[in-house]
């Protein structure tokens, strides 16, 4: 298989666990999540250099905040004080 389409594979899987992790650490409408994933799929399937969190931050489904937590892996917390 050509590099490229490794390339592309990883991207997409990439922005799915991304757009997954979006719905279920910020409650991020999942209709709005998928319409955004596709779009971005079909960008990177043209030869775009899409990336899903920049562009749901764009659109304003994250906030920037939000879109590094997902990047980095920082899953959001809550500490509860008495």
């Amino acid at each position: 298989m050509p590099a490229s389409f490794d390339k592309l594979t990883f991207g997409l899987e990439t922005n799915r666990r991304f757009a997954r992790l979006a719905i279920t650490w910020f409650a991020v409408d999942a209709v709005r999540v998928e319409a955004m994933l596709r779009a971005v799929q079909e960008r990177i399937s043209e030869g775009d250099d899409a990336d899903f969190l920049s562009a749901a931050v764009a659109a304003g489904l994250l906030t920037q905040e939000q879109a590094v937590s997902l990047r980095l892996d920082h899953a959001p917390t809550q500490i509860y004080l008495l």
